[in-house]
């Protein structure tokens, strides 16, 4: 019988591994989502740890920020020594492998605790792994924590089921390691695990109940207070003197409350996923905050978080109804609410968090069809329609999704050729930080984990400005000292030190060169790149950004954009649903020709498969002479390696 449900279990596995499977497959002959016949990861986070795995095969960091401690780094980096694969074939199919490893301890748990036929759990296993926002997050190509980030607290939560069917002591020792082994891997995870600890307290009638409570109250916040190996000791507590329990349980619970109130709430109430601050004050100067430009912490509408949950509102309601039922009649499974409370609040503080919720209303969704299978009147045929419905919405969002790499070929190929000036500098926005440290081992001054307000200000501020001087200084300083350091070094106020750094030349005594790396994708976000520097950092007075759209589609006559708004390239009119617009100019960068209609400030360019529409002080920018008009200053920056996805230039010094 166990032979048959692991058999089953490992069925399950292969065959949500054959679902992704469908995305390489997709994109099997698009050359540019290649490098080197292995395909490129589709995401930005992936490179940080990819950066460590490979440091820690090469036996040398050779990025000042490599993460060569981290667990998933150390993870990938043997497994590459392992199997007879390349680095980067391992960090694309690793997700895959890994994230479908959902399956076991979900199947496992409502086989043995929750009394599902083996079609049910099949049912509930295969949803948790292919569900819409986990499939997201866990496909081929999407190298990130998020593998295992659900994997490592179910299998906390069916130890803690288990301890409920037997009591015990052993696996309270194998609940605290692998929840330690869990932080160790995500620290995030901790507020996943203190939820357990809460639900333990209030299922701790009996004394075994209370044995767990408290061993596992104190190990969740010794471990954040005191580190990793004070929160083991813990576990002594289960050996604790029986006449003493009580005493003891009320002063773990007394330990807990005083960590909630001290920690916990404020840290909530403080974050910026809850006040959504835009601007953050650092001392004495304001910055914009990055939370508000990140599309995976931004509150979305219900019918997108039903649908990344369950697969669309009908589904999610159902599911809703299911774990509700499966909570009342297995209260046991009341266990896994954290995940629950986590995934729904995606709908507040961002999507990113909606696959937490995906396994659990996977099990409500299972639980109906528990239900279902007990009706005589045309059973088989209403499993079959049931099982069916609840897939199919999976399943064709699984073809939909065929998303780009973060980075192509073309662009790989440019960052290859840097690799050679280890220990130099890049200079770029903050989405490719990862990427360019991965493949051309500079240094960079932000990435995806290093952009808050004042680190992304003076990068703004290079890429964005309309001075190349003030670029030149700002990309010469960053290496040796902080824009605010040059501020209170130099007693200036902060537009003083603009005007300053805009001026003329400061010398830096730097050996090391700077690379001004600039993806002509990067266009399409320089709206939130000047937001950062659209700010006086002393008043905190934010201004306005000037209008920019990129069409949607367009020909030789005409260019749609989104809402509706059409551009009448020849004669230069702008189309809303309030009236037409006219256009001061038309630049065609195609044939190099201007068209001139009326004096004003929108411009229309034409690129080589879109058109712009943007206000005239964006020409200025830095970013618009370095990749569109390619007219920067060559005693400043010389063009080091181009193609059609990228330029690279590097800061000439000695001038």
């Amino acid at each position: 019988m166990l032979y048959e449900k692991i058999r089953l279990m490992f069925f399950i596995y292969i065959l949500s591994i054959i679902f992704k499977l469908y995305y390489p497959l997709s994109i099997y002959d698009i050359d540019k989502f290649k490098w080197n016949d292995t395909f490129i990861l589709n995401t930005n986070d992936g490179y940080f740890y990819a950066e460590g795995a490979r440091d820690i095969l090469e036996g040398k960091k050779q990025t000042l920020l490599s993460p060569t401690n981290e667990m998933l780094s150390i993870i990938t980096a043997v497994i590459t020594k392992i199997l007879p694969f390349d680095l980067d074939t391992i960090i694309f199919y690793l997700p895959g492998f890994f994230g479908s490893l959902i399956v076991f301890p979900i199947m496992f748990m409502t086989l043995k605790y929750a009394n599902f036929t083996k079609l049910e759990s099949s049912i509930c296993g295969l949803m948790s792994a292919i569900g819409v926002s986990y499939y997201n997050r866990t496909m081929f190509g999407y190298y990130d924590t998020d593998m295992l980030v659900l994997v490592f607290p179910l299998i906390v939560g069916c130890l803690i089921l288990e301890y409920f069917q037997n009591s015990k002591k052993y696996i309270i020792f194998l609940i605290i390691i692998i929840s330690a082994i869990s932080l160790k891997y995500y620290a995030s995870l901790f507020y996943i695990f203190f939820g357990y600890s809460i639900i333990l307290f209030l299922f701790s009638k009996d004394s075994s109940n209370k044995i767990l409570a408290m061993c596992y109250g104190v190990f969740i916040v010794s471990y954040k207070i005191f580190g990793f190996e004070a929160s083991l000791f813990s576990v002594l507590l289960a050996y604790s003197n029986k006449k003493f329990i009580n005493y003891i349980f009320v002063g773990s619970l007394l330990y807990i409350a005083f960590f909630c109130f001290d920690f916990i709430i404020p840290k909530i109430l403080n974050s910026s996923y809850t006040t959504k601050d835009s601007d953050i004050l650092n001392g004495a100067f304001h910055y914009f905050g990055v939370i508000n430009t990140i599309s995976e912490t931004s509150s979305i509408d219900f019918g997108t978080f039903a649908y990344r949950i369950s697969g669309g509102i009908p589904y999610f309601i159902v599911a809703l109804i299911g774990t509700i039922f499966l909570f009342i009649t297995k209260r046991y499974f009341v266990i896994f609410l954290p995940f629950l409370v986590l995934g729904f609040f995606s709908y507040f503080g961002g999507l990113r968090f909606s696959m937490y919720a995906v396994p659990i209303l996977a099990m409500g969704s299972a639980y109906i069809l528990h239900l279902l299978s007990k009706i005589n009147f045309a059973k088989q045929i209403l499993v079959f329609i049931y099982c069916i419905a609840i897939l199919l919405p999976h399943i064709i969002h699984i073809r939909n999704y065929i998303i780009p790499p973060i980075l192509n070929s073309d662009e790989i190929s440019i960052l290859d050729t840097l690799k050679f000036h280890n220990g130099n500098y890049a200079l770029s926005w903050w989405d490719y930080g990862y990427a360019i440290r991965y493949y051309s081992k500079l240094n960079t001054f932000i990435d995806g984990g290093i952009h808050e307000g004042d680190k992304n200000y003076p990068i703004s501020l290079a890429l964005t400005g309309n001075s190349e001087i003030l670029t030149y200084n700002i990309s010469q300083m960053l290496p040796i000292e902080s824009f605010e350091d040059f501020i209170k070094r130099n007693n200036l106020t902060p537009q003083d030190a603009i005007n300053k750094l805009s001026k003329s030349k400061i010398n830096y005594h730097n050996n090391k060169d700077t690379f001004i790396i600039l993806p002509f994708r990067m266009l399409d976000i320089i709206p939130p790149i000047m937001s950062f520097s659209k700010i006086d950092i002393q008043s905190g007075e934010r201004f306005d950004i000037a209008t920019f759209m990129l069409s949607i589609r367009s020909n030789e006559k005409i260019a749609h954009f989104n809402n509706g708004i059409i551009l009448d390239i020849q004669n230069g009119i702008i189309k809303t649903k309030n009236g037409n617009i006219k256009i001061s100019e038309i630049i065609n960068t195609k044939n190099n020709t201007k068209k001139f209609f009326t004096n004003g400030n929108l411009v229309a360019i034409i690129l080589d498969n879109r058109v712009l529409i943007c206000n005239r002080e964006y020409l200025d920018s830095f970013y618009f002479k370095a990749t569109i008009f390619k007219s920067l200053d060559k005693r400043l920056f010389t063009e080091v390696a181009n193609n059609d996805s990228i330029i690279v230039y590097k800061l000439n010094k000695g001038i």
